[in-house]
């Protein structure tokens, strides 16, 4: 059976030149990177090369990239790293906003620290999820440690205004060192600009398995004079931040991994969004009751997410799979019985949420996998609203 896959937003296949980058590291230079021996040294000079090479990419020092397992672990050393240190300072709990729409490895390090009694805010999002603006604003007080907005939201692709969010918070900062700013950049690594200076980002989250990269592999990005805690703790790897020996054929592939995304970015960006939008315009004219969640034009090239009215997003994934169409309902980290927090948030009730399914192209992705794809999916719907 042909398979078609729409699905990158979860994981991407293993690019080949990011798979010849990986070999020879894997069969060759397997020392640990912390042994003075000749093959730790080699590890070790795989592993600085590396972090030169993503440096150069984002052109930040390569002391500002912290390796890590991937986004959620980066996620959590951005969020409870900054917890300790403000405490460690401050020695009282402060205040950390996100947005209403945050991935789930953002959420749940937050919902830890409500427990533990910080004051968590969620910046309101409007209907196509772009972050309020004026709402965040008067979140921002004395006592807030840290802001935390995605670049991308992994489910409905809307794309945040970083610049204009880090000018409300360096305008409120002055001479402060609070709040960092944080975001989540997994899933706009593929076709946007990861410049965080740029950005006006303090810390910034990049996952491999997001960009044709090993899993398992990803860094955090924290801005020189930025102070943080490690949550891994038991050795002295990564400037003290992160305990535990490097995966340095992940790293190397995703260094790897990482420039092809961004040399290849503007010319995926065009060309992924002409698909998506034909994708849409398909299944709006042919199908009736279905609706687009989030906005259009601040959207990232590869994400379409829909609701079609009475069909469960669950039941057709797992038709459309059994067709031979790889899809899901949203975020691979999320219950999929539940309904999508993200879509409750920009305005969908209940049922509509469950409705929803989400379809993200990849570099494979052409014109004809999709009219393949649509019409199964035609036929798919048809049926299952008849039954």
């Amino acid at each position: 059976m042909k398979r078609i896959y729409l699905d990158s937003a979860s994981a991407t296949y293993l690019d080949k030149k990011v798979q010849k980058a990986i070999r020879p590291i894997e069969n060759i230079f397997f020392g640990n990177p912390s042994a003075i021996h000749q093959e730790g040294v080699l590890a070790k000079k795989y592993l600085e090369e590396s972090r030169k090479k993503i440096s150069s990419c984002l052109q930040v020092r390569p002391t500002e990239i912290i390796f890590t397992s991937g986004g959620t672990e980066s996620n959590n050393l951005a969020i409870k790293g900054t917890a300790e240190n403000w405490l460690i300072k401050k020695k009282k709990p402060g205040r950390i906003i996100i947005s209403a729409i945050e991935h789930k490895s953002v959420w749940e390090p937050v919902g830890k620290l409500a427990d533990e009694g910080w004051d968590i805010c969620l910046a309101p999002v409007d209907e196509n999820g772009q972050v309020d603006l004026s709402g965040l604003k008067k979140l921002i007080n004395k006592n807030t440690c840290l802001i935390s907005i995605g670049y991308v939201n992994s489910e409905i692709g809307a794309i945040q205004p970083l610049k204009e969010i880090s000018y409300l918070i360096r305008k409120f900062r002055q001479n402060n060192s609070f709040p960092y700013f944080h975001s989540d950049a997994c899933q706009a690594s593929r076709f946007l600009s990861l410049l965080p200076n740029e950005l006006g980002l303090d810390l910034m989250t990049v996952n491999g398995s997001k960009i044709y990269g090993p899993k398992g592999s990803g860094f955090l990005f924290k801005k020189r004079l930025i102070e943080i805690s490690p949550i891994i703790i038991g050795g002295s790897q990564e400037n003290d931040l992160r305990g535990g020996t490097e995966n340095v054929s992940g790293i190397v592939g995703l260094s790897v991994a990482l420039q092809l995304a961004q040399e290849k970015r503007k010319e995926e960006d065009r060309r992924l969004s002409q698909l998506r939008d034909y994708l849409a315009e398909q299944i709006l004219k042919n199908i009736p009751n279905s609706i687009i969640n989030g906005g259009m034009e601040k959207r990232v090239a590869n994400n379409l997410n829909i609701s079609f009215k009475g069909v469960s997003g669950e039941f057709l994934v797992l038709s459309l799979d059994a067709l031979g169409i790889a899809c899901s309902t949203g975020s691979a980290c999320n219950d999929s019985s539940e309904p999508s927090l993200v879509l409750l948030a920009i305005g969908r009730n209940k049922k509509q949420a469950q409705e929803a399914i989400r379809l993200s192209l990849d570099r494979k992705t052409t014109k004809k996998d999709l009219d393949y794809f649509l019409n199964i999916l035609f036929e798919t719907i048809s049926r299952l609203r008849q039954e």
